[in-house]
């Protein structure tokens, strides 16, 4: 047994290495510094953060929902992107190196191995490398394909990446392959705008229509793949300059929920596309759209969905904590947020409290934050709901409103877990903040007041991807 599962690693090591060196890259080796006991405080080069990452995972048991070590495997291949799109491709090749490396399943070694090559290859084409990016979209189709995964979803992934880096007949040609609509519509989303410039906006608008009513009849596709496809065409639209049509489309959505969470998105898009007027009127329609679903747990998913900007609710992994409040709520319409999940049933819409909270803190509501907050009846939901209200102060950079906040986390959840762990998420949050901003020592010094593994192993996650992006210490 010990010699096939050597095979299996030997092989899956090539496999990364072997598509990278057809890129043209060189490779630098790379040694990881071991982590030692009680010195997270002490800064050190990312190398040193990833191999304290692998160690961390080592502490913590996923159970049925992830796989620990597979999560600290995906920070791997996000640094190694990250680098890559920093022009940075030798450290990238040493971050693959280390990815493949790690003891995981051939499968889930792969599907990394597919993420970092499609990120790469993006960041190649990006810097003008065409040859060396052509021959990793290749070796990233060849593995997905090798996968056998029914639908095409991780075949779109490459398609998307192809679209971003101007390859349409690439794209296109893999889009026929994709059976499935939701991932269809995925890739259709980039691909119309990209092809309005040769066949006209009108068959562009026809294109994403198509995509739309094909995603809307399937009824086998699940709500969060639903909403991300109905989200992609509303998004295109809008980028288009359709965006009459965008909202007629999203207004067609006959399931509840998924109507009030595309409205959000589309909400989303018309603020970054820099239409402010008709965003503040869609999201006063997602609110009210929400306010108007009938039983609590269900309106409880869909203010949700209004907060998080579209995103749907799902189960949170290391790393996920904090909510990312990406919603982009008046103070008005956080006022209204609030008074909604205030009425509902306590059982049935705690979550949607506590992203309430995180809302209102993000609008300057941040009375009225605390005291959503202090009005929950569980202690466990006061702490939940005070840790995001420090996800958002620390997020806009208030930190030293954020200790402020966190101080209040432990009275109002005492116990042998600071405030049923939430203190640790809190934590985790300023860490976040101060590794997003570059602030790496400052982050570092946080490390010590953890208590839980799966936070301290969110916030090296942060530290990881921060220093990647920033061209950290090395």
């Amino acid at each position: 047994m010990a010699m096939a599962s050597n095979s299996v690693r030997f092989r899956g090591m090539t496999r990364c290495l072997a598509a990278v060196a057809l890129a043209g890259l060189l490779a630098v080796p790379g040694t990881a510094q071991e982590p030692s006991a009680g010195v997270d405080a002490v800064p050190c080069a990312l190398d040193c953060v990833l191999a304290r990452l692998v160690a961390t995972a080592g502490e913590m048991d996923g159970g049925d929902i992830y796989d620990p070590l597979g999560a600290a495997a995906a920070t791997f291949a996000d640094v190694a992107i990250a680098q890559a799109k920093g022009g940075r491709f030798e450290q990238a090749l040493d971050t693959l190196t280390q990815l493949a490396d790690l003891p995981l399943a051939e499968r889930e070694e792969k599907h990394l191995c597919v993420t970092a090559y499609a990120g790469m290859a993006e960041a190649l084409a990006a810097a003008g490398v065409d040859d060396a990016a052509d021959d990793l979209f290749a070796q990233a189709l060849a593995l997905a394909n090798s996968l056998d995964e029914p639908g095409g979803w991780i075949q779109a992934k490459i398609a998307r990446a192809l679209s971003r880096a101007q390859r349409v007949k690439a794209a296109q040609e893999i889009l026929d392959g994709i059976n499935r609509p939701e991932y269809r519509a995925l890739v259709i989303g980039d691909l119309a705008v990209l092809l309005a410039k040769s066949a006209g906006v009108h068959a562009a608008r026809n294109m994403l229509g198509a995509a739309f009513h094909a995603v809307a009849e399937d009824a086998n596709s699940g709500q969060s793949t639903q909403v991300a496809a109905f989200s992609a065409i509303a998004k295109a639209l809008v980028e288009l300059g359709e965006t009459d049509e965008a909202r007629t489309l999203v207004s067609k959505i006959e399931a509840e929920y998924e109507r009030v969470a595309t409205t959000a998105a589309l909400a989303t898009a018309l603020q970054a596309a820099g239409h402010p007027a008709a965003a503040r009127k869609t999201l006063s329609l997602a609110v009210s759209l929400a306010d108007a679903v009938a039983e609590d747990y269900h309106r409880a998913r869909a203010i949700f969905a209004v907060v998080e900007g579209g995103e749907v609710f799902g189960h949170q992994l290391p790393g996920d904590f904090p909510r990312r409040n990406r919603g982009m709520a008046t103070p008005a319409e956080t006022l209204r947020l609030k008074a909604m999940v205030e009425a509902l049933d306590a059982s049935s819409g705690r979550f949607a409290r506590v992203a309430v909270a995180g809302a209102l803190t993000k609008a300057g509501a941040e009375t009225a934050a605390l005291e959503l907050a202090a009005g929950m009846a569980d202690a466990c939901a006061r702490a939940e709901a005070l840790a995001n209200i420090v996800a958002a102060q620390a997020a806009a950079g208030n930190i030293q409103g954020a200790r402020k906040t966190i101080a209040r986390i432990e009275p109002a959840a005492p116990g042998r877990l600071r405030g049923c762990g939430d203190y640790d998420n809190a934590l985790e949050a300023i860490v976040a903040a101060h590794a997003g901003r570059g602030e790496f020592d400052a982050a570092f010094a946080v490390l010590p007041e953890f208590q839980l593994a799966e936070s301290r192993f969110g916030a090296l996650m942060a530290i990881a991807e921060a220093m990647a992006r920033h061209d950290g210490p090395h």
